[in-house]
């Protein structure tokens, strides 16, 4: 089910750089990503959290799949895509629950639009400015409420900008004293290291991350990042 669900190119634009990466806790997870690669100037990206672990949490991210396959004559419209996933999956998913970013990148107008449903905030890294954005529009989780509507913000795109989209894991890896790695580290990481290739940042994000935890064997939860640079 994990296999069949989760993409198995990345998608190559001429203006971008893009690097995945995706470690489940156990053999299977409950986070999920994808993309709707509409041309080589526009690129809609997802990711996905569903609560708890293992099979259970994978199938309901198979749901996520279907739900977002439907959507891509919706791309455009961040906040139409979430509404219309919610609704397909209210009152499908149980006791658990669903928290979701999208983001549509319009290349050639040079801009970002990003869509929230109770995730964690959308990364935007201004190289030029050397500014962090931190976007989070409102939004409910998904799965629980039919009338849910989702807003959305749009942000300017540069060359040089970097998007990152993450799920909890990052936030929440704790070392030996119970401590989280937390926010203010990450975007921390996020501006320091911003000189490093998509790739690099990626491998170098999961390197502190493993010492930070000091563990070899996985993290306590499933962690996907999706970093994507303007060129």
């Amino acid at each position: 089910i994990q296999r069949s669900i989760l993409p198995t190119t990345i998608p190559q634009l001429p203006r971008l750089d893009i690097a995945v990466r995706y470690i489940p806790m156990n053999s299977v997870g409950g986070d999920y990503y994808d993309f709707y690669e509409i041309d080589d100037q526009r690129l809609g990206v997802l990711v996905a959290d569903v609560s708890g672990h293992g099979v259970p949490a994978a199938l309901i991210a198979a749901m996520v799949r279907i739900a977002f396959s439907v959507q891509k004559s919706n791309a455009h419209s961040v906040s139409t895509v979430l509404t219309n996933i919610n609704q397909t999956l209210v009152d499908r998913i149980g006791k658990q629950y669903l928290t979701a970013s999208y983001v549509y990148i319009d290349l050639e107008s040079g801009r970002l639009l990003n869509s929230n449903a109770g995730h964690w905030p959308q990364l935007v890294w201004k190289r030029q400015e050397q500014t962090l954005h931190k976007l989070k529009p409102d939004g409910f989780i998904v799965g629980w409420l039919p009338q849910t509507e989702y807003t959305s913000v749009e942000i300017e795109l540069q060359p040089g900008d970097r998007i990152l989209m993450y799920t909890d894991a990052i936030i929440e890896t704790r070392n030996n004293a119970g401590e989280f790695f937390g926010e203010d580290r990450f975007y921390q990481l996020v501006q320091t290291e911003n000189e490093l290739a998509a790739s690099e940042f990626a491998d170098a994000l999961l390197k502190r991350l493993t010492t930070w935890s000091e563990q070899r064997d996985g993290f306590e939860d499933d962690l996907t990042l999706i970093v994507i640079d303007i060129l």
